[in-house]
């Protein structure tokens, strides 16, 4: 006796919530960075100035990267490129088709103040029009590549693994007026500078434990016996 439909779709829907479960086992934990730092002093940016985050579904997936800079920012060519970091050895960068993103032509990239760094990525044509807020790419090493596998550079004694060069807010304090009798001075609010990105606490991605795989297994078993019937030998 063939099962009916009703039970062929209950099977494939116990499937699918299985190989969801199993999927999720390669998630694991991923970290996110945020640009807390950035070589400008008095006054210095209005930060954080944006956030790194990470998807990668399993430990040979590429690793997506996205870079979203917070409202009032935007990315500006400086030098060789506009954003840098260090990836290990090896490591291939792909951008999107169409990304206002170009890979630098540089092997390795010299900002003052920060340091070296192996990879970076420049602005096409005007970075004025459109404005530039966020970008996507991803990364593979033959050797396996993760969110952690990121070298850190010093930026005024603090360990950053992304730098960015924006345009954005600067944070202005209580400015005295002063009179002038021919002629007035005002106070820039926004200003161009390198801001780097620091490590946040990783975020834990909800993992099934060994028992519930193991029950969930059971349940595909007995669920394969039933609807499909015995085996014959």
């Amino acid at each position: 006796m063939r099962p009916s439909r009703t039970r062929l779709f209950l099977l494939a829907f116990v499937l699918s919530l299985v190989g969801g479960l199993v999927s999720q086992a390669f998630a694991g934990t991923l970290g996110t960075y945020s640009f807390t730092v950035s070589n400008l002093s008095n006054p210095n940016f209005q930060l954080p100035a944006g956030t790194i985050t990470f998807v990668q579904p399993t430990s040979t997936s590429p690793l997506q990267v996205t870079i979203s800079l917070n409202s009032g920012f935007n990315f500006r060519n400086n030098g060789n490129a506009a954003i840098a970091f260090n990836a290990p050895a090896g490591s291939t960068v792909t951008l999107p088709g169409g990304s206002a993103f170009k890979l630098t032509s540089k092997s390795s990239l010299n900002i003052s103040s920060i340091g070296r760094f192996t990879h970076g990525l420049t602005l096409k044509g005007n970075h004025n029009n459109p404005v530039i807020t966020t970008l996507t790419f991803t990364i593979t090493n033959p050797d396996g590549i993760s969110w952690s596998s990121f070298v850190a550079d010093d930026m005024k004694g603090t360990s950053v693994y992304f730098t960015a060069h924006v345009f954005g807010p600067l944070t202005i304090g209580t400015v005295t007026p002063r009179l002038r009798l021919t002629s007035f001075s005002t106070v820039s609010t926004t200003n161009t500078g390198w801001v780097g990105a620091t490590l946040n606490t990783p975020t834990l991605v909800p993992e099934p434990s060994p028992p519930v795989l193991l029950a969930a297994g059971f349940l595909l078993a007995g669920l394969l016996k039933r609807f499909l019937g015995p085996v014959e030998v």
